[in-house]
């Protein structure tokens, strides 16, 4: 990600300590994604993946009201997501790793830097859980 939102996008994450979904799982992530004009017609994000529900909605709350990007916009928030403009891929660990590997945007962890996205993988090779790079060093 760029240096640009990598900052702001930590921020809205740590933020969000301490939040908790309800007892059915439902998330006020999901919720508002699932009422954001791209990513109707994709389905529900609730009950997906909700670490890579919460990954995309950190990245979409920082495509709006931005000094540099007053509207939100769809390609902006697609780009910084990996999505496609099909549908929502990221709701889904391996779908969110298979979209950033198709597009050359995996990076390994010496490249990791703040603001990227981590994927953890279990011993049998299977992702996950995915989440944000607060630090590195």
């Amino acid at each position: 990600m760029g240096s640009l939102y990598a900052k702001p996008v930590v921020e809205t994450a740590l933020n969000e300590v301490g939040y908790q979904a309800g007892a059915d799982k439902w998330n006020k992530y999901a919720d508002e994604l699932d009422r954001v004009d791209y990513f109707v017609g994709c389905g529900s994000k609730q009950y997906l993946n909700w670490c890579c529900v919460f990954v995309c909605w950190c990245m979409y709350r920082n495509t709006l009201n931005s000094d540099s990007m007053p509207e939100p916009l769809a390609d902006v928030a697609r780009y910084f997501q990996y999505q496609s403009d099909v549908c929502n891929t990221a709701a889904v660990v391996s779908y969110m790793a298979q979209f950033y590997k198709d597009h050359n945007a995996f990076v390994g962890e010496q490249e990791a830097g703040r603001g990227d996205v981590i994927f953890y993988e279990k011993s049998n090779g299977v992702l996950y859980h995915v989440g944000l790079v607060v630090d590195w060093g």
